[in-house]
C-alpha cells in the first residue's frame, strides 16, 4: 500500500513516505524495498504509480529543479518550433505539459498491448519546496493528467492507495 504524505507544519513542512513497492514479475508480484521521496536542488519529490513511470517524471522535474530553487514556477522558459518561431512558457506549465505526455503514453501503450486503459502504468506527484517568490512553502500536486492543485492551504497533500486512510484520519 502506497502513501506519500506532506504536511504543513509551522516552519515548514514533513514529508514521508512507506519503504515499499511491488514489482512485477512473470511469477507474480514481487515486494521489495524502495524509495519514494527524492531530493532535486531544493525540492523534495514524492510519487505514487509504476517505479518505471515515476523515474521518467523525476527526469523531467530534474531538468529544472534549480531553475524552480532560483526563480520559481513562474520563471519562462524558451521554446523553438521546428520552423525557428520562439514561444515562451514557465517551468510550472511545461512540467505540466511533460506529466501529462509522459502518462498519455503509457495508457495508449497499454490500450494498444491489453485492450483497455484501467490498470495502465502511471505515476501521480507531491513535489515540496520554498517558494522565494511567494514566500512560503508550497505543496504542488501533479495529477497523471497533469492537472494541479497547491495544498498547503489545505495543511496537507497525500498520494497513492493508502491516501484514503490519510485523508480519513487528518
Amino acid at each position: 500500500m502506497t502513501l506519500v504524505i506532506a504536511i504543513k507544519c509551522k516552519d515548514g513542512i514533513v514529508f514521508a513516505s512507506d519503504g515499499q513497492a511491488t514489482i512485477f514479475s512473470s511469477g507474480g508480484p514481487i515486494r521489495q524495498k524502495y524509495k519514494k521521496i527524492y531530493k532535486i536542488e531544493d525540492l523534495l519529490f514524492g510519487a505514487a504509480g509504476t517505479i518505471g513511470v515515476i523515474q521518467r517524471c523525476k527526469e523531467e522535474i530534474a531538468r529544472f529543479g534549480k531553475r524552480i530553487s532560483e526563480e520559481g514556477l513562474n520563471a519562462l522558459i524558451e521554446e523553438r518550433s521546428p520552423d525557428g518561431k520562439v514561444t515562451y512558457i514557465s517551468i510550472r506549465d511545461k512540467i505540466r505539459q511533460q506529466i501529462f505526455l509522459i502518462n498519455k503514453y503509457e495508457r495508449e501503450r497499454h490500450r494498444e498491448f491489453y485492450g483497455k486503459e484501467e490498470e495502465a502504468p502511471i505515476a501521480n506527484m507531491l513535489i515540496t519546496f520554498y517558494d522565494k517568490e511567494e514566500k512560503k512553502f508550497r505543496i504542488w500536486h501533479i495529477l497523471p493528467d497533469g492537472g494541479e492543485e497547491f495544498l498547503e492551504e489545505l495543511g496537507y497533500g497525500c498520494i497513492g492507495i493508502g491516501d484514503t486512510f490519510a485523508h480519513a484520519f487528518i
